[in-house]
């Protein structure tokens, strides 16, 4: 199981569950279980998130003993919250991703590159922001690949979508 906080368009704070199922085999079936919005983000809300999305996988008694695993960030009132629930699952063990560690790692190299990260910004708008240069180039080029996309994320303003990150895992 996955808690993640984001921010949606109007400013409101939304906790997205997300499940899977462990196989040893293969590569666990992935849902998203709930989305719930919040008034206030802290370890009481997250606790009560994670409640409600095990009482909606098990309606009748919720099955303790399955949940084995319980993935978030590494925000205080997330390792807080995960602390309380740990008393009630016994089973359960909690991992923080490393993510939002790594962006910080990532922002701060881009910024100490500042001649790379302008390369990277121009080439950007040669192709990405331009579909005639992108056809012509593939007209001129086609046995070459283009270059990949960059992509820069501002994790407080976007939607982060968990099952992609669960996925990486």
């Amino acid at each position: 199981m996955s808690i993640d906080e984001t921010t949606d368009l109007s400013g409101r704070f939304v906790a997205n569950v997300v499940v899977g199922i462990h196989k040893d085999d293969q590569p666990a079936d992935i849902f998203l279980l709930a989305c719930e919005v919040l008034e206030k983000v802290n370890n009481s809300s997250i606790a009560l998130v994670f409640d409600n999305a095990m009482n909606l996988l098990w309606p009748q008694k919720v099955q303790r003993e399955n949940v084995l695993l319980f993935l978030t960030d590494a925000a205080s009132y997330m390792v807080k919250a995960a602390k309380g629930i740990q008393v009630l699952y016994p089973k359960m063990i909690h991992a923080t991703r490393l993510a939002h560690a790594l962006h910080r790692v990532a922002e701060e190299v881009r910024e100490s590159y500042f001649y790379v990260d302008k390369l990277i910004a121009n080439g950007k708008k040669i192709f990405v922001k331009a579909p005639l240069r992108l056809q012509k180039f593939k007209e001129e080029a086609p046995s070459l690949p283009l270059a990949p996309k960059p992509i820069l994320t501002r994790w407080g303003r976007c939607c982060r979508l968990l099952l992609h990150t669960l996925q990486c895992y």
